[in-house]
Order: structure tokens, then sequence, then C-alpha cells
């Protein structure tokens, strides 16, 4: 009781916060201490943890909030239970509550329910906290106009709205050069680059072997390799395509042409590539 008769008054309303692991007779006996010390004009109020978001407390309803006080230390509270009991609190009226939470942890809860001069200090070889927090002194979601919010005034003068706006009349002004779009483009643009003019000077003034660059984006890598391309012979997949049809398949592209020599260079004649329609 000595820990939490300096909060007490006279005539202030408590409410008492206890959990399911309290013993009844030491909170009975607690209720009556507190019944005698806010007397006749005061009232005591008695809330299960458990049943706390669920109750019909309004805000501002109590001038003191004292939860988990009895030794057992049974109450258990998260971000829900600190907001509610911020929400049910008075303006600069304190709470005093126990926790079993770290001292960093229950702080950093504190805060972002909207506690305010926190005192925490740890008890029963640092396994639990008395925490004394305060709300502010002002109700949760009130407002007020900052102190020179009355200074700044409008400017309503259309000469001034005027200013920023701009019309089509504005531009009826024989000092406003307009440029014609049609000029941006002279006829030079509209004609196709040759495609040597797209190669880089590196490739045309080169003495030795024609070589790309690296990253060649002038389309000289594409040409040799098409050139590479037409010189090679097809390989031949049985090895027995120069030796005559005897020796070639039925899908061999040699077929009906005469015996070659082996890595010779055939070219069919044009006949042979239209159709017999």
């Amino acid at each position: 009781m000595d820990a939490i008769s300096h909060l007490l008054a006279s005539g202030q309303s408590v409410l008492l916060i206890w959990g399911q692991g309290d013993q009844l007779d030491v909170l009975t006996s607690l209720v009556s201490e507190i019944r005698q010390i806010v007397g006749s004009d005061g009232s005591v109020a008695l809330e299960n943890i458990d049943r706390l978001l669920q109750s019909s407390y309004g805000p501002s309803t109590f001038d003191v909030v004292l939860s988990n006080v009895i030794s057992s230390y049974s109450c258990k509270h998260n971000a829900q239970h600190l907001s509610e009991i911020v929400n049910i609190l008075k303006p600069n009226c304190k709470c005093l509550l126990r926790d079993r939470s770290t001292s960093d942890q229950i702080r950093s809860e504190l805060i972002l329910a909207g506690f305010t001069d926190l005192s925490i200090v740890a008890e029963g070889n640092g396994t639990i906290v008395k925490i004394e927090a305060s709300k502010p002194n002002f109700e949760i979601g009130s407002s007020a106009a900052l102190p020179f919010a009355s200074k700044i005034t409008l400017d309503t003068n259309k000469d001034t709205a005027k200013m920023w706006t701009l019309s089509s009349q504005d531009f009826v002004d024989d000092d406003i050069d307009i440029i014609d779009e049609d000029t941006l483009i002279e006829e030079d643009d509209f004609l196709k680059p040759d495609a040597s003019s797209l190669k880089s000077q590196e490739c045309l003034t080169a003495k030795k072997k024609r070589k790309a660059c690296k990253n060649c984006s002038c389309g000289l890598a594409e040409e040799i390799e098409s050139e590479n391309r037409a010189s090679r012979n097809p390989v031949s997949s049985c090895g027995n395509c120069y030796l005559g049809d005897a020796f070639r398949c039925s899908s061999c592209p040699y077929l009906g042409m005469p015996a070659f020599k082996a890595g010779e260079k055939i070219e069919l004649p044009d006949r042979m590539l239209q159709a017999d329609v």
C-alpha cells in the first residue's frame, strides 16, 4: 500500500486492474484501503485485464489507474492495454503498473501509447519493473491552432491571381516571337543515310583483314558473319556425299550431281534451284 499511497487523494476515481493469478483476499483488502483514502466522494472500480478492452469506460474517466500492483504480478500488458489505459485516464493524471517485460521494451510501448514522464524501476532481482507514467495535459486527438496561424492572411487581390494564369489572349502580342515548328526540321533530315556513312572510321581505314570492333554497331560484324557463312561448305552427316548418288542419302542436297573431290566447293546451278512447274 505504501507504494501507491502517494498517488491517491480524497475524491479521486481509481481503477484497479487485476489478473487471474491474484489472491482474492489480498485484492479485497487493497480495495478497502483505497476506499478509505478516496472517501465517499471518490470511487474505486475493479477490472480484470482480460476484460479491459471490452469495458465500457469512456475517455478521461479515472484520476488514477493501478495495474498489476498485487504481489503475484500475474498481468501482462500489451500495446492495446496501454493504449486503453491512457484513453480512460484524465489529462495530466498518473498510472502505476508492474510488468515482467524488460525496461527498454516497456518504455517503447508506453511512449507509443502516449504516456509521458516515465519512471521505470527494476524490482525483484530485475524480473519485475515498476512503472509510473502520466497522461499528457491534453485529450487524445485534440488540436490547437499554431501561434502564428492568425498572422497569415490570404491575398485575395484579383491582379495577384491573374499573375499566375495564362490564356490564349496573352499570346496576341507583337513582342512575342513564336517559333514555327515546320522550320525545326530541314530537308536533309528526311534523307535516308548511306550505309557506309554509318560505319566507323576505324572499320573503313583498316589496312589489314577486316575485323569488326568490339560491340560493333555499324553492321560490319553481321556482314563478315554472312560472308563466312556463305563460304563454308555444307557439312556431310554421312561423309559419302562426294562419292556420287550411289552413296548419297535420299535427302542429300547433292543428289543428281556428279561426284567431286572431298572438300571441294560445289555450287548448285540455277536450273536446280527453280521449280519444275
